[in-house]
């Protein structure tokens, strides 16, 4: 069933309304938060479920903080059970990053399963995506999975780290076309995109 659900939110997000983001592709909209984001430029989520990077801190620098002021943000909370949040498009970067944590473990062996939920998120694309890259690394003592995703137009970036009883996904796709962020695909192979690295280290599960 979370499976599914995680299957039905990575496609809803990726088209949805969401608060903040231009209005007439010229005037900032207002962002109205269930989360907050911190002066260390990261957003907590909704009933303090977890903790990520921004991917442009506003008090980084004036770029990030004009490209922030742009962002479009949706927040997604069922049941409490799965939380999350997609950060963009923005002025000129025009990728859309996701986070979100499901509180229930993930199924037994973990390989097959793992491998079932890219299969699903990638192939839920109509892009024609093409595996460019996988990898299984740990991570603060947990299994984490990576892949990449090629096609014409774009990246996508599946991460995955499971804990006991949870697992999280960082989720980043980027628009070849974008202006801002985009890597290269040696840096997306390698797992060396420093905009990346600096997400999906951040995340932090604050439930715990």
């Amino acid at each position: 069933m979370r499976l599914f659900l995680l299957f039905v939110i990575s496609c809803f997000l990726a088209g949805c309304s969401g608060t903040g983001g231009i209005i007439g592709g010229l005037v900032p909209a207002p962002k109205f938060l269930k989360g907050e984001v911190n002066s260390e430029g990261e957003y907590i989520s909704e009933n303090r479920e977890f903790s990520v990077i921004l991917p442009h801190p506003p008090e980084r620098s004036k770029d990030d903080r004009y490209e922030w002021t742009y962002t479009k943000v949706h927040e997604i909370n069922e049941d409490n059970i799965v939380v999350g949040a997609v950060f963009g498009p923005a002025a000129f970067d025009l990728n859309l990053y996701h986070a979100v944590i499901i509180k229930e473990s993930a199924s037994q062996p973990l390989e097959p399963y793992v491998q079932k939920v890219f299969d699903g998120k990638s192939k839920g694309r109509n892009s024609n995506l093409r595996p460019i890259a996988e990898q299984q690394f740990d991570h603060l003592s947990k299994r984490a999975f990576y892949s990449v995703y090629e096609s014409e137009s774009s990246f996508l970036i599946l991460s995955l780290v499971a804990g006991e009883e949870y697992f999280y996904v960082v989720e980043i796709d980027i628009s070849k076309n974008s202006a801002r962020n985009v890597p290269t695909k040696s840096q997306l192979i390698d797992r060396s995109w420093e905009v990346f690295n600096q997400i999906f280290s951040s995340f932090k599960v604050l439930s715990e």
